[in-house]
């Protein structure tokens, strides 16, 4: 009867033992595709953030055209040179966020807060990670020169480094 109930008592502890072998492998792999989950929600958020920049930078107080209260769908290009040195306080992430002048074209010279008519673009934001991928996007923007009441077609160019 002892070697009975002995014989009892291990098959218990054996179905047990696999019991709990099965749950934490169970638990593994639920804890993988829960972070997997998690991953993929941050990079859907990550891009959709990034999508939303090329409509929040051209409507930043700090650069849109504005006369008297008045504002335009455009970029000023003196309060443009005047932003690089402060957007250092921006947290855009690893983004690099340039504006091109497209058309008339003049030198291929970066644009400083002293020098803003005779160059070609102007370098907003500039943090890169040390990765080969990158994800881009641009659109045309309205360039505002005050100065010269003049009008010129730039580009809006965001960079995004996962």
């Amino acid at each position: 009867m002892q070697k009975k109930a002995q014989l009892e008592i291990q098959e218990t502890v054996l179905v047990v033992f696999i019991f709990i072998i099965l749950l934490l492998i169970g638990i593994t792999f639920f804890y993988r595709f829960s972070l997997q989950s998690i991953e993929n929600i941050k990079e859907e958020h990550e891009t959709a953030k990034f999508n939303e920049l090329i409509a929040t930078i051209p409507n930043m107080a700090e650069i849109k055209c504005s006369h008297l209260t008045k504002e335009s769908e455009c970029v000023d290009a003196i309060k443009l040179s005047s932003f690089i040195e402060t957007s250092k306080k921006y947290k855009f992430g690893f983004k690099n966020i340039t504006i091109v002048k497209v058309y008339p074209e003049n030198v291929d010279a970066k644009c400083t807060r002293f020098n803003f008519d005779n160059c070609n673009y102007w370098e907003i934001y500039f943090s890169k990670k040390a990765t080969e991928s990158k994800f881009v996007i641009s659109t045309p923007i309205s360039i505002y020169y005050p100065n010269e009441d003049e009008y010129e077609v730039g580009k809006l160019i965001i960079e995004r480094f996962p």
